[in-house]
Order: structure tokens, then C-alpha cells, then sequence
């Protein structure tokens, strides 16, 4: 009983949960496909507003947990590390090489198809994050497909 009970309070003295589903499907656009995402604040303390996770003032740290639903036909999967899978950026503008958004975003764990990250959401700040795919080029061999949506801390 005693060990069940310091579990508990490590559970809830820890990290908010967020299940974020993306989508990925064919399309017509240059990338081939499109994506969209899904976000279900466990624990509350945020909300999603299109492609925009935000997280409340004073809400502490979010473990954000990222499942790809792939039905583009292009066999996509996350990058095999999440330094490789996540790229983060402060502000408004696309990350243009690896990072964690000065260090925003804790690493967690990278498979196919789940990522796993910890948002501390220590500072109220705009991340722009780029999800990062391998996948099937259309004309043979591998190559790179980015989902790029944002990250709206509050803060603490």
C-alpha cells in the first residue's frame, strides 16, 4: 500500500498528460500529403485551437505524447531519435535545423509511430515545431515530410 501511494504522488506531482493523434493523408499539395492533429488534454490545463497546442499560465509541465495515423500510402514514420523526429524553434518561423526551442521542450523517446517529448512550459512564448517524417519519395527511395504547428505557452 505504502509503495502505491508514493507511485500516486510521484503520478500527480509530475508531468499533465497530452495524447496529440496526427493525421497524415494524401493530397495534392507539393509535400503530397497533409496533416492535421488531434489533442486531448488529460489532465486539462490547455486546449487546442487548430494548429495550435495552448497551454495555461501556472499549469506546469506538459509530457506530450505524438501518434501518427498514417493513411497517405507513404509508410511514413517519425524520425528513430527525437532529436531528429522534433525540431523547435522560438517564435513564429519554422525551424530550419534541430533544436528544442532553447530548451522548452525536454526529450522523451522516438519509434515509428509515437513520439514522446516534455513540454516544460516555464516561459508564456510561441514554439513553432516541426514533426519529422520519413517516408516514400514519389519517385522511389526516401524522403523527408515536416508538419510544422505551434506550441502557445502561458507560462509559469
Amino acid at each position: 500500500m505504502t509503495q502505491m501511494v508514493s507511485e500516486l504522488r510521484h503520478e500527480t506531482a509530475g508531468a499533465k498528460k497530452t495524447k496529440v493523434t496526427v493525421t497524415a493523408s494524401a493530397a495534392s499539395n507539393p509535400q503530397g500529403v497533409a496533416f492535421n492533429m488531434s489533442a486531448d488534454y488529460v489532465d486539462k490545463g490547455g486546449k487546442q485551437d487548430g494548429d495550435k497546442l495552448k497551454f495555461d499560465a501556472g499549469a506546469g509541465p506538459f509530457d506530450l505524447s505524438f501518434d501518427l495515423d498514417d493513411s497517405s500510402g507513404l509508410q511514413l514514420a517519425f524520425y528513430p531519435t527525437v532529436a531528429d523526429a522534433i525540431w523547435v524553434a522560438v517564435g513564429d518561423s519554422c525551424p530550419t535545423a534541430a533544436g528544442n526551442g532553447n530548451g522548452a521542450i525536454g526529450p522523451g523517446s522516438a519509434s515509428n509511430q509515437k513520439l514522446v517529448v516534455t513540454n516544460a512550459n516555464a516561459a508564456a512564448q510561441t514554439l513553432t515545431f516541426a514533426l519529422r517524417f520519413t517516408g516514400n519519395a514519389p519517385g522511389g527511395g526516401e524522403k523527408t515530410y515536416v508538419y510544422d504547428p505551434k506550441i502557445i505557452n502561458g507560462g509559469g
